[in-house]
């Protein structure tokens, strides 16, 4: 089976900006909790994913950690990686290129896939410790490159509000299956 290409060929994922990532549980299994009068109720595994996520902010040092939220089976967030520190507003007026730039096969360090794989490694293991063995992600995830201050408030917006709209969310577990 051949998959679609998700990410821009020739893009470094590293680059100082803001992303849009959603992260999702294997199946649509709603590990993380529930959501009740349209607020997420977060369950032990849940805590334990917010716990390693926040956890993150003090480890990525080149990374600002900014709007998240914890769903029943996903997670969404916007990360900026920084550059020397200082979140780089975005400004994007075309699809955006890293000059020089040559994505080649291998494990990337310091940019959007390295977080993310950290992300799901350092919380598999400790939701594996804490007894539920049964535990999995998803085995890729969502990313967008976030363009203009437009887009960065639409997506924080959309963060806020998810637990709002959850039934009608694609990633209810009777949704239908998505592509990635």
């Amino acid at each position: 089976m051949a998959f679609k290409r998700i990410r821009l060929p020739n893009f470094h994922y590293g680059t100082p900006g803001p992303y849009f990532v959603t992260i999702c549980t294997r199946l649509r299994i709603c590990y993380f909790g529930e959501i009740i009068n349209d607020e997420m109720h977060l369950s032990e595994i849940g805590n334990l994913v917010k716990s390693i996520w926040e956890e993150g902010s003090g480890i990525w040092t080149n990374v600002h950690f900014d709007a998240y939220c914890i769903m029943p089976n996903h997670l969404h967030a916007i990360i900026w990686f920084t550059d020397d520190g200082v979140a780089v507003p975005p400004s994007y007026t075309r699809l955006p290129w890293t000059p020089g730039y040559v994505r080649t096969f291998g494990s990337p360090s310091k940019d959007v896939s390295s977080l993310i794989r950290g992300f799901k490694s350092a919380a598999t293991s400790h939701i594996h410790k804490a007894g539920f063995t049964d535990f999995g992600w998803q085995s890729r995830f969502n990313d967008r490159i976030i363009r203009d201050q437009t887009e960065l408030e639409h997506k924080r917006q959309y963060i806020f509000t998810n637990p709002q709209r959850w039934n009608d969310d694609d990633m209810h577990p009777d949704a239908p299956p998505s592509e990635w």
